[in-house]
């Protein structure tokens, strides 16, 4: 009687502090967002179409995702197919889904660690439908910038192409979390660089997936490395403007 008495203490102060945190996690981006500006830029200005009018997967570090919402609701005035996001099923995910879900943004839940092949499924049947799929490869406990199999076994399964993306911005804080997650600052202009589509073939031996893993990420790195010289290249040109 007394353990089922603590769970069910834990659960509702479980769902208590994802309720408050949901709430006061949304007003705070909202307001956060609402000051900053961005602008997407395609590596391959020819995948723009496909991007913007069917299903794709997009792929992003885990320690970007607190700009996932103001990428999503961006891409929703685009009229892109609606995007579903993969989140853990951990307490910190469910209040990122509870808190996504204010902006109207949809997910599902599941991880490498739990959940995982039943987030799969249904991220596989929405994609079917038409829905496109929103995933953070090193979540949700990393090691960080090293993808997991998920994303490439998604695109296996549904033959939908992955698109990488980064965010570009110099003005930022970063924290002390094992993914050194990012939040860029009010008033701050960034740019979402959306990689070259990655497209996988249906059936992959072992060794052929492991390659396959490798170039994801090597893809994602190298974009991430890109957005950092296009920051410095942003001072620059700011500065010499200045002068």
């Amino acid at each position: 009687m007394l353990f089922r008495a603590m769970s069910k203490w834990k659960k509702i102060k479980r769902t208590f502090m994802v309720n408050v945190g949901s709430f006061l996690g949304y007003y705070f981006l909202k307001i956060l967002y609402s000051t900053q500006r961005w602008d997407y830029q395609f590596l391959d200005p020819s995948s723009q179409e496909v991007f913007q009018t069917k299903p794709v997967i997009m792929s992003f570090w885990h320690n970007q995702q607190l700009t996932m919402p103001q990428l999503l609701l961006g891409l929703k005035l685009q009229n892109t197919p609606t995007p579903y996001v993969m989140i853990s099923k951990h307490t910190d995910g469910r209040l990122i889904a509870k808190t996504v879900k204010r902006f109207n943004i949809n997910s599902v839940a599941g991880s490498s660690t739990e959940g995982g092949k039943e987030a799969l499924l249904a991220l596989i049947d929405l994609i079917n439908k038409g829905f496109s799929a929103v995933i953070t490869p090193d979540g949700p406990r990393g090691p960080i910038y090293k993808l997991k199999r998920g994303v490439i076994q998604l695109a296996m399964a549904t033959g939908t192409p992955i698109f990488p993306l980064v965010i570009s911005t110099n003005s930022f804080w970063q924290f002390k979390s094992w993914d050194k997650m990012i939040l860029p600052k009010p008033f701050c202009k960034g740019t979402f660089l959306i990689g070259k589509p990655i497209t996988i073939a249906r059936q992959l031996s072992e060794q052929e997936l492991l390659e396959m893993i490798h170039r994801v990420e090597s893809e994602m790195n190298n974009l991430m490395e890109m957005a950092n010289c296009y920051d410095d290249l942003t001072l620059d040109s700011n500065h010499q403007a200045t002068q």
